[in-house]
């Protein structure tokens, strides 16, 4: 942190002692690499303008998503670059794809570049990494226009290296030929911009890697339980406000123990990735399926028009898992049991709906299972939460 010590005293001024907490707090998930050392190092040697350190100091401060400083960054870099258009592309496989970008005229997310890893490589700048060759800028922005008759002049680039290996990369241009050529400071904040875009690009998929984990089900691609218990409350939420209906359902598949006993455990993992596909292809986009168990699932129904409407769900569900499964050579057969309750006859918030619908697939299992009811004993547990 010395090194950020000291790009705060070069940059002089209150901005700079105001970018160093920030840029140290920036790093704090993943510390500054070596080579961002050094670059942070030479920016401070060579006195980054007070007035860009300030703009990228309070890029970091007033947001801390990292999708947003992206944007943020690219915008205030175009402004101090003055450049009409910037965009940072990801490598998609092997080729280099827009992910966004500032200005009327930038590439629209989703538009190819042209432009392969192996060109983005050789094109770094060996004296000024990562900067990119003017010939590779040149080649990016050759096809960067979603509108014909476009020509970008002057441009600049710079790849987004995370952990030695080219993620993407960030490009600016003008409509115009800039008149006077980039003196070192202005080289050096690109430099330095497009380590703090790799360190965002970073975090925002450490967190995006972390919310899958936290909120996918690995094995069946289906909501965890966490997901269903957020997804759910703002389903209470919104019928209470205006006046909707929101049914629960919790299905519990019967006899699924033998098919682990019998056929092993992989012919057990996939028989539930096969529901799991089932149940999606039953349920609306808008409705929600979660595995909550190891062989336990749970939907949240938005606005049913009645109890008809909900039951009518879940007698679809029960049809759709009575199918047939193939897994290898063998065919099987499953029944579900499947419990309902519905906000706000039967409760009022997450816990007790989740309640009702698991006393209704006791009752079901309880009289031979295999089908799909709302509780008898509904109205005394509503009585005694």
């Amino acid at each position: 942190m010395d090194v950020l010590n000291a790009l705060a005293i070069a940059a002089g001024g209150l901005s700079g002692w105001l970018i160093f907490p920030i840029v140290r707090q920036f790093f704090v998930a993943r510390p500054p690499t070596e080579i961002e050392l050094a670059r942070l190092r030479q920016v401070a040697d060579d006195r980054l303008r007070p007035a860009w350190v300030g703009t990228i100091a309070g890029i970091l401060a007033n947001s801390i998503d990292p999708a947003h400083q992206i944007d943020e960054l690219l915008a205030a870099a175009a402004e101090h670059l003055a450049c009409d258009v910037a965009f940072i592309a990801r490598m998609d496989g092997d080729e280099l794809v827009v992910e966004g970008g500032c200005g009327t005229e930038h590439p629209q997310r989703g538009h190819a570049l042209q432009v392969d890893r192996e060109t983005i490589e050789a094109g770094l700048d060996p004296d000024q990494t990562p900067l990119l060759a003017p010939a590779v800028a040149t080649r990016l922005f050759a096809h960067a226009s979603h509108r014909r008759g476009i020509a970008w002049r002057s441009p600049l680039a710079a790849a987004v290296r995370l952990d030695g290996v080219t993620w993407g990369a960030i490009g600016f241009a003008r409509r115009t030929e800039r008149r006077a050529v980039l003196d070192q400071s202005a080289l050096d904040f690109l430099r330095l911009l497009a380590d703090l875009v790799a360190a965002a690009v970073d975090r925002r998929e450490q967190r995006q890697r972390h919310n899958t984990a936290t909120f996918t089900d690995p094995l069946t691609g289906l909501a965890t339980r966490a997901l269903f218990d957020d997804r759910l409350s703002h389903a209470i939420a919104d019928a209470k406000r205006n006046g909707k209906l929101v049914a629960v359902h919790v299905l519990d598949l019967d006899e699924f123990a033998p098919i682990n006993g019998l056929f092993g455990r992989a012919a057990g993992d996939a028989l539930l990735r096969q529901i799991g596909h089932r149940l999606q292809a039953t349920l609306r986009e808008q409705d929600t399926i979660a595995r909550i168990g190891g062989d336990e699932f749970a939907i949240v129904q938005l606005d049913p028009r009645d109890p008809d409407d909900a039951t009518g769900l879940a007698r679809r569900v029960i049809e759709a898992i009575e199918r047939p499964f193939v897994i290898g050579d063998d065919t099987h057969q499953i029944t579900a049991s499947m419990g309902i309750s519905l906000y706000p006859r039967d409760g009022h918030d997450a816990t007790m709906l989740l309640a009702v619908a698991d006393a209704a697939v006791y009752e079901i299992k309880h009289r031979g299972r295999g089908a799909a009811a709302f509780s008898e004993a509904a109205g005394s547990l509503a009585s005694s939460a």
